[in-house]
């Protein structure tokens, strides 16, 4: 089975960071599906998603680290070219990617301890705009091993994940 979805944020621009974990679990449970895989894409070319533990100092160190990266105050060919000033958004969208698959079980995203789901808007803060987000949910099912496995499993102390 599988859903589509969209969300719109607004965005300050300069690697404005945006939880976007709420509006996540809200299509999942929308859904209907339980176990499964979100894809979240956004689509343009600077802007991105990401995960990362939501704490204020990580945020930072994220932020700096772009900055280090691919720095703002560099001259870039596509400013010349077209004069907008924001080269170094499609640049840093181009290393950090504008979509993201995560693992959903029990309706709920799987990731790390205090991880979240963020887009990153890579552009200038004068082009602040609403970022839309496509989102495809798509349910996975989990068949019953092979016997031989099924064994392996309880031998090794594992449980198999199944009704018999």
């Amino acid at each position: 089975m599988h859903y589509s979805s969209r969300i719109e944020v607004r965005s300050k621009g300069f690697s404005d960071v945006i939880d976007i974990t709420a509006e996540v679990a809200s299509i999942l449970e929308k859904s209907g599906l339980s176990d499964g895989i979100i894809s979240i894409f956004v689509p343009g070319s600077t802007a991105s998603v990401t995960t990362i533990e939501y704490e204020e100092g990580v945020i930072d160190d994220l932020k700096n680290a772009i900055e280090r990266i691919v720095p703002s105050t560099v001259a870039y060919k596509h400013d010349r070219r077209w004069g907008d000033g924001n080269g170094f958004s499609h640049v840093r969208a181009a290393f950090l990617k504008p979509g993201l698959t995560v693992p959903f079980m029990d309706k709920n995203p799987r990731s790390e301890h205090g991880s979240r789901l963020f887009s990153l808007t890579l552009t200038t803060a004068r082009e602040n705009a609403a970022l839309s987000f496509r989102l495809s949910v798509i349910e996975t099912v989990v068949e019953k091993p092979p016997p031989r496995v099924a064994k392996w499993l309880i031998r090794s102390g594992g449980q198999p994940d199944y009704k018999k």
